[in-house]
């Protein structure tokens, strides 16, 4: 329900790393979707305490190295 309310507003977040995305949705949906990083959406469960840092780093290992997700910090710890 909340998204197709989102939707028919086109105003609606993203969870997204790939630009190429970002610049097809904008096409199709005219409107420029507010885009929240992977890595913003990490620290935001590490601070609501969903997440532990430890757990994070781990995620963030698998995604590195399934996914090609890069962030500049060896750890959620430094970006803190």
């Amino acid at each position: 329900m909340l998204f197709e309310e989102a939707w028919w507003r086109r105003r609606y977040s993203i969870a997204i790393d790939a630009n190429r995305a970002v610049k097809r949705e904008i096409r199709e949906v005219g409107d420029k979707p507010d885009v929240l990083p992977a890595a913003e959406v990490m620290l935001h469960l590490i601070r609501a305490g969903v997440l532990d840092i430890a757990t994070a780093d781990r995620i963030k290992e698998d995604y590195e190295l399934h996914h090609r997700f890069k962030i500049k910090a060896d750890s959620f710890r430094l970006l803190l």
